[in-house]
């Protein structure tokens, strides 16, 4: 009798469990499917996003793209652009916030290969240039050189650029205020990584390595939280 009882209640039991997970895949499914028929990225909203955006960038210096290239994707103009972390990464601006795993490769990958189709690598790298998170309220080189040195985007060295770019990984990890000696070993990183791109030579990464952080105190817009 015990045993019968024993086997009636497990039963039970995998009955109960079986419409719990029903019902959470019912759940889930109709999630995703209301995702599913949200409209993709297409070429027209990114051309016309482009262009609407470039209208009043301020021009970055190739230094400071570069700077970007070596710290985010050295191999950045050898491949196809929607393989690349940086496309990638622009294109999250486009993903709705708090969308499920199972779509969200998919959007990414999808965002990525239409704005490695209607936009060139130099497009894609100065947009994200442009828009790229760099600690506190502050988006892109422009106004984070601004806020960082005190000066114009044009203005700064090669050490500056190799700073911010470094910031891009880990804003709050490579604060050159709260944790100056971190964001010195992360600049001296992407100073490295552009010497073995050549974008810069021997004499120039020495330079450069050697030089202080030189941020302006007290860091402006970008050290707010």
């Amino acid at each position: 009798m015990a045993r019968v009882c024993a086997a009636s209640c497990a039963i039970k039991l995998a009955v109960g469990w079986l419409v719990i997970l029903s019902c959470a895949t019912l759940a889930v499914s109709s999630a995703v499917a209301d995702e599913a028929t949200a409209p993709l990225l297409t070429a027209e909203t990114v051309r016309s996003d482009y262009k609407a955006l470039a209208k009043s960038w301020v021009p970055i210096p190739d230094m400071a793209l570069n700077a970007v290239v070596a710290a985010e994707d050295p191999a950045f103009f050898f491949g196809p652009a929607q393989n690349s972390t940086i496309t990638v990464q622009l294109g999250k601006r486009y993903i709705k916030a708090g969308m499920r795993t199972i779509l969200l490769k998919v959007t990414q990958y999808h965002n990525a290969t239409t704005l490695a189709r209607e936009l060139t690598h130099e497009e894609i790298l100065n947009w994200y240039a442009q828009e790229i998170y760099l600690g506190g309220v502050c988006y892109g080189l422009v106004d984070s050189a601004a806020e960082y040195f005190g000066r114009d985007v044009d203005a700064l060295e090669v050490q500056d650029y190799a700073l911010l770019a470094g910031l891009i990984r880990s804003p709050g990890r490579y604060d050159p205020v709260r944790t100056p000696d971190r964001a010195t070993e992360r600049r001296n990183q992407v100073i490295d990584e552009m010497l073995s791109a050549r974008f810069l030579t021997q004499a120039q990464a020495a330079d450069a390595t050697a030089t202080e952080l030189g941020v302006r105190l007290p860091v402006g817009r970008c050290d707010q939280e």
